[in-house]
């Protein structure tokens, strides 16, 4: 998408938006927009990454946020340290949206199902934390959706982030549930990741997709 096509999208589309999830267009970094088409997957941190098909994705300003402007959890290097990994987060409301892009991630986390449950990879606890999910399906699921006033009519969205997030402190509770995904597809990894520490999951993109209202 060429850049001038992303200024008269920003313009004309999202604004909308971005007033209902009480954030400013200050805070969108148009270079990292993106309409997700292509299928499949690929290596993120070590970890598997299953593209949001179908979704468009508005890009944070975060280069040089964090560690002191190194901006390596933002690297796309196939799998190779110290790039992170990319999980999704379903928006619940507004205010969860704004909260975590100024950084305070909403522990929501289905009431701690799992804080339990032991890590599949190392047997630990995972204790309690934050539930993002490898699965954007799985994300979408726990959206509320929203309904905008756009100049071709009302339509609905749901909302997600797509975050970076450190896969060395990622737990990922063992479910019986999955056995038979596993079988299928050894890389499947579990429906959700609980991340202990805030700063350890970094929103990176709000994902918007059009969808058939429910009620």
């Amino acid at each position: 998408m060429k850049a001038k096509t992303r200024e008269a999208l920003h313009g004309l589309q999202f604004t909308p938006l971005l007033s209902t999830l009480m954030l400013t267009a200050g805070q969108i970094d148009a270079t990292y927009t993106k309409v997700f088409t292509k299928t499949g997957s690929c290596q993120r941190g070590g970890m598997r990454y299953y593209y949001p098909t179908g979704w468009t994705g508005l890009g944070l300003k975060v280069a040089g946020k964090y560690d002191d402007g190194d901006n390596m959890w933002l690297n796309a290097s196939k799998g190779v340290p110290p790039e992170w990994a990319v999980g999704f987060y379903g928006l619940h409301n507004s205010e969860a949206a704004k909260g975590i892009v100024t950084g305070c991630f909403v522990y929501n986390g289905q009431g701690q199902a799992y804080s339990n449950a032991q890590d599949v990879r190392t047997g630990e606890h995972c204790g309690y934390g934050a539930y993002l999910t490898p699965h954007i399906e799985v994300a979408e699921q726990l959206c509320w959706e929203i309904k905008l006033k756009m100049s071709g009519g009302d339509k609905t969205f749901c909302v997600a982030m797509q975050c970076r997030v450190n896969p060395a402190q990622v737990k990922i509770p063992i479910k019986e549930s999955n056995l038979e995904k596993h079988k299928k597809d050894p890389e499947w990894q579990n429906d959700y990741w609980i991340v202990n520490s805030p700063n350890d999951a970094r929103p990176y993109r709000i994902l918007f997709k059009e969808i058939t209202p429910t009620h």
